[in-house]
């Protein structure tokens, strides 16, 4: 991750990890709309695992974007930019 040092420069790098981590749950969805008319245990087997995969997307974009406004706002700071403490 490069220093962000804009508004739009943040909400661009957010946007595009959202869609990002959107696809692939997109393409694991259509997987599973493709086996779910068999009903197998492929299609149980990757329905429990787009959960798990959902999870773990929402949670390292939560992470990833903290880590990216709180070096947003680091950059802010060393621009001179008052705080009040």
């Amino acid at each position: 991750m490069n220093k962000i040092k804009t508004a739009e420069a943040l909400a661009d790098f957010l946007n595009e990890r959202l869609v990002a981590r959107k696809l692939e749950i997109i393409y694991l969805k259509n997987c599973l709309d493709d086996k779910a008319k068999k009903h197998s245990k492929e299609t149980l087997v990757l329905s429990k695992a787009l959960i798990v995969i959902s999870y773990s997307h929402w949670e390292g974009y939560v992470k990833e974007a903290v880590k990216a406004y709180f070096n947003y706002l680091q950059i802010k700071d060393l621009q001179g930019t008052t705080w009040n403490r």
